[in-house]
């Protein structure tokens, strides 16, 4: 079962599921996340059904709560060993009421914003970050020719798990986080200083800059949809808002020359990466094999070892878990810059990060020619 936003592993962990279970059990995908589970509505699944390359799923993942005591009669009616639940902190949180309430329950912790405790990352994570990494590295050839400068609105509503990998993969001049305050003419004026110092290093003026979703700019006029909230309180945010509110408010010279996007939905409605692939596949078994242990209340999850990452397990009540970057220092928010030590714990995931001379005189290396006339 789904819920909450859809990522673009939900495919790869539901066939891992499938072929651990093989043909000692029938799976069942129940249509409209939790309501649908309280009302019994389901789909027998085979492998043939499911394309692992596609983001989403076509039984939906609304973010709707979940009624225990009619789950409690669907499972026993269905004859049901074990429910699933493929969600984020808020459907973790349901599953773990479930497992209290006695719904022999396991999870399977999905969301972009890598917001989860008790994992070194959630699946949808690793795509979430690639894809936007992409498209703010590929900016920077815009941003020299035309001297201009980017700015790309990312998901994190309340943590900046996404927007220290875009950040730092993305090889963005500078982030503009949530988990701290900054005024609206210090992220400006840090634009215009950057744009002017790329300029004296790389005989052409730019910026680059990713900004989470969930930024909280003082002077500027709220993006946040109060009139929008789900069923577990959260109001909707709006990337388009922001981006269009931090242009407005730049001085008119910025104005000029900024180009502001969101790049939200691309994060999260593009095919997942092979790690991403590859470790919902190891999630989705698994989750098949915690049923069969009896190890119900818990979640698969990843921790760091000498090679990467190994799945794991950790309990539901850890898991949904708000976990934030901030404590754990992966951000200089003085400065506004990821720390190197980031790119290090995150290189399994997404390899080595760029060097901003990567970046610039891979794409045109004139300017390595320019920069040694001018010193």
């Amino acid at each position: 079962m789904y819920g909450g936003g859809h990522v673009s592993s939900f495919g790869a962990g539901t066939l891992g599921i499938l072929k651990q279970a093989g043909d000692r059990y029938n799976v069942l995908g129940f249509w409209d996340g939790y309501k649908g589970l309280d009302d019994g509505r389901f789909e027998p699944l085979k492998e043939d059904m499911i394309n692992p390359d596609a983001a989403g799923t076509a039984l939906g993942s609304p973010r709707g709560k979940v009624d225990a005591g009619k789950v409690s009669h669907v499972i026993k009616k269905l004859g049901m060993c074990a429910l699933i639940v493929e969600g984020g902190d808020d459907h973790m949180g349901e599953a773990r009421r479930l497992y209290e309430a006695g719904v022999p329950v396991v999870g399977w912790p999905k969301t972009m914003d890598n917001d989860l405790s008790g994992t070194c990352f959630t699946l949808g994570y690793p795509t979430a970050v690639d894809v936007g990494s992409r498209i703010v590295r590929c900016a920077h050839t815009g941003a020299i020719t035309n001297k201009k400068v980017y700015a790309f609105v990312l998901f994190g509503r309340d943590t900046d798990w996404v927007t220290a990998g875009v950040g730092k993969w993305g090889g963005a001049d500078f982030v503009v986080p949530g988990e701290a305050e900054y005024d609206w003419r210090r992220i400006t004026e840090k634009m215009q200083t950057v744009y002017e110092e790329n300029g004296r290093k790389y005989g052409k003026p730019f910026a680059v800059v990713a900004v989470s979703e969930g930024a909280k700019i003082k002077g500027l006029e709220s993006h946040v949809r109060a009139d929008e909230v789900d069923a577990h309180g959260n109001t909707k945010l709006d990337p388009i808002k922001l981006a269009l509110l931090l242009k407005d408010a730049a001085p008119l010279n910025l104005q000029k020359i900024m180009i502001t996007q969101p790049v939200t939905y691309m994060m999260r409605d593009s095919p997942p990466t092979v790690a991403d692939k590859k470790y919902a596949d190891e999630a989705g078994r698994e989750c098949v094999k915690m049923v069969e242990r009896g190890q119900f209340g818990s979640a698969a999850v990843f921790h760091r070892n000498d090679e990467g990452f190994e799945v794991s397990t950790e309990t539901l009540g850890v898991v949904s878990q708000k976990r934030h970057v901030r404590p754990e220092g992966w951000i200089d928010y003085e400065n506004m810059t990821v720390e190197p030590r980031f790119g290090k714990y995150m290189e399994p995931l997404f390899g080595t990060p760029p060097e901003m001379d990567e970046i610039v005189f891979g794409a045109f290396p004139l300017l390595r020619k320019v920069r040694r006339k001018t010193k």
